[in-house]
């Protein structure tokens, strides 16, 4: 009898940790201030069973961090959470039995005071430093002026790059939170919030709802920057005002404002200007900003506002509703020029020049609705509706010369066209998806809808003179063409996981689309049934996609399986052409992806997929459309789907010394059967008749190497090399009667060099970008040279801020060589500068700015490729000088409230 009671509670405590879980607890440890999961953290566990034995347990949590535990009917749990640099937090609960997961609030984990005065007293503050799989930036690191945007910030942090207007991280595309909370719009916090109210940076990976709730990989995860608000500066209102003047007839006024909140977040936004930075809005939640060269009149506005709430303590993430709204009315004017050369085989490459001015009037008006719905604790529903009204009117003139050599006295024929189009489209759409969350895994349902009626007219009048022959004809055409697009389509998903370590996900979706157009033409006021065409498509698509994420100690294989069934019924009238055409195909899409992570922040990943390109179905009739009779298009009935195989390598690392960050790509595709245009080319009358052709398929290697590091104090350099070599091929132009197609093999190799330095000393501020570029094609052709381009650009910028004055000049230096265009050839040697007057405390600034005052900025662009070579640049709005006054209405931050 003495060794029964100790045998029984030993007993007892192996039955309440490992075996008889009856009740499972689920936790999870996150950081007080930011929210952010705290992987690694210890957690104590105090099991006492009444009048019986007190047992003890530490467990770990995860990457996520989450921490399981099971417990018996009525047994007192005292759970502590501890972490390195932040104070103990403890919990109590009693057990009550049941086959259920229980959900138990966050454990939040404050940070130590002692830990932050160690920091302060630290003499050099990092640029960065690692924790677990997180990497925390420190803004005061990074010699940000006062005023300073958040964009400033985020575009200087390691590892963090533009590409496009969007941000990446090591490549890949980043999303920009706050507080833990996605943001009403990333844009206009990015451009809005100032770096003083910025405690902290945070890059990490944010694991789906799926693996928050299982605590298994499921391999969905995103690449975040989550900005860490100072709290003085919640629940406070910041707003922008601008107006800018030019030295011409250009202007420009804007108003930005956001509210920061972490319920209810509003943000305001409206523009009128005329001048060349064109701002493209759709909602609020899609905005994007892009620097024109041409003025572009513009009136414009946004509203935002987001509802957001924990509902219970069983809720993962928060509940939230927001809507958006906006109006957008454009006016542009764009002029462009254009010198084409498209090689022909045993004879001279004919050479074309066009001119062409284009105006274009646009009115949206677009409302969005989004919500996410905690429906208890197994449920979720997400929904959304989007409406929008488009009106766009665009004009084109254009006039062309086409000639059979480069000395223009051969001319072949000339045209002058000009055009008229409006359009005018309404949409609406809806979505919604149903989760129920279950022990191990969840079950969706999907649904949508989309409607969108189209209604496009148009007149042109073209005047074709043809030198060989000496005929002149005028064409004259006009054209109606309404148009209906709607879709339906319902997914389900299931996920379930197999052990502590494997995800397996299993989906079907099936869509169907229906689309009517009826085109009528008129040709020199008759019907042009030649042209006037009828086209209904019926399209049904089903998929069944299978995948994995299995996780293997620090190392995660996720193999995918895609099998989609398209099944394709065209009804196409075009003159004596009425066919019924109807098509079906299996489509398979495998891929392997592999993810190995050591430690720290440095990892591996791989990537290897197989895809397939299938043609548009009304390439593959045998029709002709001789709109334009010197570009006469046709169908081919023979074309086949394209195949492509792409594998990827990238390693990435980054280390707390010298705050240094290396990332290596390595990337190689393969296409099969690629689809190319054959052109036959009448040397008469100067016209082409155009047909999409499966061509023999090419191949391109390429890799980029990207470094970073603080060499000494104030000191920062970057590089990125990057590498790539392409190889196609091209049909050559067939000429009168020529049969049989002649491939010309074009091999193009790219290599560029990109070298940044960055000072900073005082009131003195430095900066050296590089960037080198060298391309090189060679043809299988021998009549065709191998040619050189060569670009290289050298900019510098130098600043020095003496009290409330800051004085900025930024000379560059362009060198272009290798264009057969002389225009594009030669040095370009561009100086900016400018002049910024801060008063009223930093809240507003005055700036007067002059850009290119030597007045030699180019915009051009070129285009080569296996059997064409086109050149061509655009009119731009040269040397100017721009006065803008701006003012910030940034609150103080609340004392109470940061305390």
């Amino acid at each position: 009898m003495y060794f029964r009671k100790p045998l029984l509670c030993i007993v007892c405590i192996i039955a309440a940790c490992n075996v008889l879980r009856a009740e499972v607890l689920k936790g999870r440890i996150v950081d007080a201030e930011t929210r952010e999961p705290l992987g690694g953290a210890k957690v104590e566990i105090q099991d006492v069973i009444p009048d019986f034995c007190t047992s003890m347990c530490t467990l770990t949590a995860d990457s996520a961090g989450y921490f399981h535990y099971g417990t018996q009917v009525g047994n007192i749990l005292t759970i502590t959470g501890k972490y390195f640099g932040y104070n103990d937090k403890s919990i109590k609960r009693i057990g009550i039995g049941g086959n259920d997961t229980i959900y138990l609030d966050d454990i939040v984990l404050k940070p130590s005071a002692m830990l932050m005065k160690e920091l302060m007293v630290d003499a050099k503050v990092k640029r960065f430093y690692v924790k677990g799989d997180t990497v925390v930036f420190n803004p005061q690191a990074f010699n940000m002026e006062s005023g300073d945007r958040l964009i400033k910030l985020v575009e200087k942090l390691p590892g963090v790059s533009v590409k496009d207007g969007k941000l990446l991280w090591n490549g890949e595309p980043l999303k920009v939170m706050m507080n833990g909370k996605d943001a009403l719009s990333q844009d206009m916090m990015l451009n809005l919030l100032p770096v003083e109210a910025v405690d902290k940076i945070k890059a990490y990976d944010r694991t789906s709802e799926l693996q928050d709730r299982t605590g298994v990989a499921d391999g969905n995860q995103e690449h975040v920057l989550d900005v860490a608000v100072k709290p003085g500066f919640m629940e406070k209102f910041l707003t922008e005002a601008e107006a800018k003047a030019y030295a011409g007839k250009q202007y420009a006024a804007q108003l930005n404002a956001m509210k920061l909140s972490d319920s209810n977040p509003i943000m305001i936004f409206g523009r009128v200007a005329d001048d060349p930075m064109k701002t493209s809005l759709m909602t609020m939640g899609a905005k994007g900003w892009s620097s024109g060269i041409m003025p572009v009149r513009q009136q414009m506005g946004a509203l935002a506002y987001r509802h957001q709430w924990r509902p219970d303590s069983t809720a993962y993430r928060d509940s939230r509703w927001d809507i958006t709204a906006g109006i957008n009315h454009t006016d542009e004017n764009n002029e462009k020029w254009e010198e084409r050369q498209v090689f022909m085989p045993e004879t001279t490459p004919t050479m074309s020049k066009s001119d062409s001015r284009d105006y274009r009037h646009n009115l949206t008006v677009p409302i969005d609705f989004s919500s996410y719905l905690n429906l208890g604790a197994k449920n979720t529903l997400w929904l959304n509706a989007n409406l929008s009204y488009v009106r766009d009117l665009t004009k084109n003139n254009t006039e062309q010369e086409t000639a059979e050599a480069e000395d223009w006295l051969t001319r072949v024929n000339a045209s002058e066209y000009r055009s008229r189009t409006e359009t005018e489209t309404f949409k609406v759409s809806g979505e919604g998806t149903l989760t129920h969350y279950f022990r191990g895994g969840s079950l969706a349902a999907n649904a949508g809808v989309s409607y969108a009626n189209a209604e496009a007219k148009g007149s042109s009048r073209a005047e074709y003179r043809y030198f060989q022959s000496g005929e002149t004809t005028i064409d004259t055409q006009r054209f109606s063409a309404p148009d209906h697009n709607l879709a339906v389509n319902w997914r389900v998903d299931l996920n379930k996981t197999i052990g502590k370590d494997i995800m397996t996900h299993a989906q079907w979706h099936t869509s169907y689309e229906h689309k009517y157009r009826d085109e009528q033409r008129w040709r020199n006021d008759a019907p042009d049934t030649e042209n006037s065409t009828y086209r209904k498509d019926n399209i049904w698509r089903n998929t069944l996609m299978l995948d994995a994420n299995v996780k293997v100690g620090h190392l995660t294989i996720k193999p995918s399986l895609e099998l989609k069934h398209h099944h394709e019924q065209t009804s196409y009238r075009r003159a004596a052409l009425d066919t019924l055409a109807t098509r079906n195909m299996l489509l398979t899409r495998p891929m392997l992806e592999m993810h190995y992570r050591f430690k720290g922040q440095m990892g591996l990943k791989g990537t290897l997929s197989y895809s397939n390109t299938p043609a548009d179905m009304i390439d593959c009739i045998g029709y002709v459309d001789d709109t334009n009779p010197l570009y006469i298009l046709m169908g081919n009935p023979a074309l086949k789907t394209s195949h492509t195989l792409n594998a990827t390598l990238l390693y990435t690392l980054m280390l707390t010394r010298h705050c240094q960050s290396l990332s290596v790509t390595a990337d190689y595709s393969k296409t099969y059967d690629p689809i190319g245009t054959v052109m036959h080319y009448n040397s008469q009358t100067g016209a082409y008749r155009v047909q999409k052709q499966n061509v023999r398929g090419g191949d391109r290697w390429s890799m980029k190497v990207a470094y970073e590091r603080d060499l000494i104090d104030g000191l920062t350099l970057s590089n990125t090399i990057r590498g790539t070599y392409y190889r196609s091929f091209g049909i050559m132009t067939l000429v009168d009667d020529a049969t049989g197609l002649t491939y010309n093999r074009q091999s193009e190799t790219i290599l560029r060099d990109e070298l940044g330095l960055t000072y900073k000393h005082g009131p003195w501020h430095a900066e050296m970008n590089h960037r080198f570029s060298w391309k090189h094609y060679a043809y299988s052709d021998a009549g065709l040279l191998e040619s050189d381009l060569f670009k290289y650009h050298l900019a510098l910028q130098g600043s020095y801020k003496l009290k409330q004055w800051k004085f900025l000049l930024d000379p560059s230096y362009i060198l272009d060589r290798g264009y057969t265009s002389r225009y594009m050839n030669g040095g370009q040697f561009l100086l900016n500068a400018r002049i910024n007057f801060q008063f009223l405390k930093n809240r507003a600034d005055l700036e007067l700015r002059a850009y290119d005052l030597l007045n030699q900025k180019k915009w051009y662009e070129q285009s080569i490729t296996a059997t064409s070579h086109s050149e061509s640049w655009e009119k731009s709005l040269g040397r100017y000088v721009t006065l803008t006054f701006r003012y910030r209405f940034d609150p103080k931050a609340d004392k109470k409230q940061a305390q």
